[in-house]
């Protein structure tokens, strides 16, 4: 046997030497043991540990080489693993296996034979999850879609997942809200209520509150703000990015809602109110219903964000909404409202209620206390001379002069028969000990 790159060979020197090739048992270990020791070198039989070198008959053609086999009925090619053996005509060479050659050989060092191994896995994994999803529209539609769109989706899909990845972290780590320590909330919004000596001509000092950007916060001055400081008195911005300021001017002293724009926001104004409590404001707290109580007249009612009248200021008594519900009152009897105004459970059965938590509301009928639910179902007994409300799936209560805890399924958890005080670590429980020793 020989190895030739010559297109015009001669039939009868291809296998007639019957010195080289002996039978067809030689021929197949002849071809099975053939080797190749390098791309610059020849090749070589393997014959136990011995090497016969053959000298090489033709030049080497530099993109291919092919093993020349006479085309006759009698000789059996061997089968060569991982070589794609091509038919041709008679007096045509076979073409048994095709090797580039190169003179310089690129080294890749393990760091880029990750990355080409992982990219590689990638394009596996997006194959076979497109041929997955064809598989089970089929099943589904009986109906192929093409793989590369499938396979474009899924890159689209991929994409938009990262950019989610990235950007939503970024924009909550950008968000004004931040915490010290003990959770204490430093910046609920990028406006900072602050309060500055202006010159009002008199002479005298007199300072006023206005809005200062955050980001203008260490370099900014009075003459930064982002709203002039014309207040009285100004609170934070809240979740919904409107703010109460105290006024005075020619109309009175009163309350009213800005947004960070420092325009005011709906057209009720509400004035400081002798019938409240020394320090307490004639508003309550936007919450989740985006409802808030205020007092108008000695009267409450309720205002949505906008400033509007949800529920007219008719009331006597009136919390912040909590779980979709507010307590109010009229007279001598108070009830829950939802945020439409809609009573829960009946109106005029309680002499006291306490705000809603973990799902059940605190009442008073006839001096016993016990607990209902959203539906207003009585589902804890009116039993305990006082109750406070559930922290954390638990309340405390009182019987006589004995203190106990209760879950929400109203089972003791300590004992009400034996303990004449309880300290547990929570200011509402402490609280309630407080007011009821």
């Amino acid at each position: 046997m020989k190895k030739n790159n010559k297109k015009d060979f001669d039939n009868k020197n291809l296998i007639g030497n019957t010195d080289n090739v002996e039978s067809q048992n030689d021929l197949s270990n002849g071809f099975d043991d053939l080797m190749y020791d390098s791309l610059d070198g020849d090749y070589q039989y393997f014959d136990g540990n011995e090497f016969d070198e053959v000298e090489e008959k033709a030049e080497k053609s530099a993109s291919e080489e092919y093993l020349i086999a006479e085309t006759q009925e009698n000789i059996i090619l061997p089968e060569v693993e991982g070589a794609e053996i091509a038919l041709v005509e008679d007096n045509r060479p076979i073409k048994v296996r095709e090797i580039a050659v190169q003179s310089d050989t690129t080294k890749v060092n393990a760091f880029d034979l990750f990355f080409l191994r992982l990219w590689a896995g990638m394009v596996s994994l997006l194959g076979y999850t497109a041929n997955g999803i064809n598989y089970i529209f089929y099943k589904i539609f009986k109906h192929k879609l093409p793989v590369k769109y499938i396979k474009a989706f899924l890159v689209a899909l991929v994409i938009i997942l990262l950019l989610i990845m990235i950007l939503v972290p970024a924009t909550a780590n950008s968000q004004p809200k931040s915490k010290g320590d003990g959770g204490l909330v430093v910046f609920e919004s990028n406006m900072i209520p602050v309060q500055v000596r202006v010159d009002d001509g008199s002479g005298d000092p007199v300072y006023k509150w206005g809005y200062l950007e955050k980001k203008k916060a260490s370099t900014g001055t009075k003459d930064s703000l982002k709203i002039p400081a014309i207040y009285e008195e100004a609170l934070p911005f809240n979740r919904y990015d409107i703010a109460w300021v105290r006024v005075r001017d020619e109309k009175g002293h009163y309350w009213q809602l800005i947004n960070k724009n420092g325009k005011r926001v709906g057209d009720r104004m509400y004035a400081v109110s002798n019938s409240l409590p020394i320090g307490v404001r004639p508003f309550g707290e936007f919450t989740d219903s985006k409802l808030a109580w205020v007092n108008e007249n000695g009267k409450f009612g309720y205002i949505d964000i906008k400033g509007n009248v949800k529920i007219n200021c008719d009331l006597d008594v009136a919390g912040d909404f909590i779980e979709g519900i507010a307590r109010v009152g009229r007279g001598a009897y108070q009830w829950f409202i939802d945020k439409k105004g809609n009573i829960i459970g009946r109106a005029r059965d309680y002499v006291e209620v306490l705000d809603f938590s973990c799902g059940l509301g605190a009442v008073n009928q006839g001096g016993r206390w016990g607990f209902i639910n959203k539906k207003g179902k009585e589902v804890i007994e009116l039993k305990y001379d006082a109750v406070s409300r559930f922290v954390d799936g638990y309340a405390m209560v009182k019987m006589g002069k004995t203190f106990g805890l209760i879950d929400t399924d109203g089972n003791l958890v300590i004992n009400t028969q034996w303990f004449y005080d309880i300290v547990i670590n929570n200011s509402v429980f402490e609280e309630f000990i407080e007011n009821h020793k």
